[in-house]
């Protein structure tokens, strides 16, 4: 639940958005959703995610994503979206995002050449291939992100 608030906060402060945020969380999984759903569950994220939020969804897996959203995973649990129809430049986040997921996939051809890389396996410390694992599923949650925000952007400047 605090992943969820603090990713709230990180995409509503991404875009600028200050207050009267409409956002849904889409859990990824059963579990996620009933942790989700639970009637406490609702109430502790809105206290942890601030003012900018004044509305939060909860939604399932099987549920469609919502439209007009920009959008940030939360690994493999769950993904926020938040309504950014008619708040922000559409073009200039479109140019933000294929410029931040080209670093993302970037960084992802680096973690998957590493962890590639002869002798990894047998001669890198546990601790270390953990590290290095973690970095390539973060890039990769990362690229997630902003090729998903560019689909919803695009369709956001079709339908405008």
């Amino acid at each position: 639940m605090v992943g969820c608030s603090k990713g709230l906060r990180s995409v509503a402060a991404e875009y600028g958005i200050k207050d009267s945020a409409t956002t849904f969380i889409q859990a990824s999984n059963q579990s996620t959703h009933e942790l989700l759903s639970h009637p406490s569950s609702l109430p502790t994220i809105r206290s942890l995610t601030g003012k900018a939020v004044s509305s939060i969804t909860i939604l399932s897996s099987s549920d469609p994503a919502p439209t007009g959203c920009a959008v940030y995973t939360l690994g493999s649990s769950a993904t926020v979206f938040l309504d950014i129809k008619g708040r922000v430049d559409i073009d200039k986040e479109i140019a933000k995002a294929k410029d931040r997921l080209k670093k993302a996939n970037e960084v992802v051809k680096k973690q998957q050449k590493v962890l590639s890389e002869e002798g990894f396996e047998e001669k890198v410390p546990d601790v270390v291939k953990d590290l290095e694992k973690e970095r390539l599923r973060s890039a990769e949650a990362e690229s997630k992100n902003w090729e998903m925000s560019m689909q919803q952007f695009e369709r956001l400047k079709i339908s405008g």
